[in-house]
């Protein structure tokens, strides 16, 4: 029988016109030990996000953990209210707020706060207080403002000296700075520190600036943490964190 063109056999694949069918797809089976991979990667990923979520914002969202020393503390805060430092006034004044309201939970009513800013030169912003005065009244800071233009830290630390009650007690030094001063002599530096009976020092820097050669080499022995200069709640956490350093304690979400 002649072929007849155009007709194919059975079986038969045509070349041009049709296509093959396309090969399927090896199935391929899932690991037993996917499941468990995925169930871990989410532990950690869910974990991760309610750190997010409930990160603390301000330092009344945590308190100080653990024991402390029966010895009252003295706490000197020295604000840095040069140029760089001026348009955070209310940043910081909010902060000391914040501080006020968090202090007679966790600290002790017989621990004291001092609050002296600075320029070049320095001024008492609050003389000393205790806690339980604190918690009474308030922390109002004084409208004074240093004079100056410069930014010095002697100065500050000497005002302190010669301004916070004699207690007896030890005191710890917390420095809001960025740290920029032109008298960082690392003798001037330690001979003021011993005569203020600072045992434990913090500097607290926006965040983003590293700490000065100058500083660092003034005050070796500083904690140093770091804030949103901008935010009063990161502010007054980074004052917590110092108070932690102070105390030997921890800071922990409320």
């Amino acid at each position: 029988m002649p072929r007849v063109t155009g007709l194919l056999e059975p079986n038969e694949a045509r070349i041009g016109d049709l296509r093959e069918p396309a090969r399927l797809r090896r199935t391929r089976r899932v690991p037993l030990w996917a499941p468990l991979l995925v169930v871990a990667l989410l532990a950690g990923g869910g974990r991760a996000a309610w750190e997010v979520i409930h990160r603390p914002e301000r330092i009344t969202d945590v308190a100080l953990s653990g024991a402390r020393s029966p010895v009252p503390l003295d706490v000197v805060l020295l604000l840095d209210e040069s140029g760089s430092f001026a348009a955070y006034e209310s940043v910081r004044a909010e902060a000391i707020t914040q501080l006020t309201d968090w202090a007679p939970a966790n600290l002790r009513a017989d621990d004291t706060l001092t609050v002296v800013a600075f320029t070049d030169e320095a001024v008492v912003r609050m003389p000393t207080t205790t806690v339980g005065e604190l918690a009474a009244r308030g922390a109002p800071l004084s409208a004074a403002r240093a004079p100056g233009a410069g930014t010095s830290i002697l100065p500050a630390l000497r005002t302190a000296l010669g301004n916070v009650a004699d207690t007896g007690h030890p005191r710890t030094v917390i420095a809001i700075t960025d740290t920029m001063v032109g008298d960082a002599d690392p003798d001037a530096a330690a001979e003021a520190a011993a005569r203020l009976d600072a045992i434990t020092m913090t500097t607290i820097t926006p965040s983003g600036v590293a700490v000065t050669p100058g500083w660092r080499d003034a005050f070796p022995w500083a904690h140093h943490v770091d804030a949103d200069a901008d935010s009063a709640g990161s502010t007054s956490l980074a004052i917590a964190e110092a108070l932690a350093h102070a105390t030997g304690q921890r800071v922990v979400r409320r």
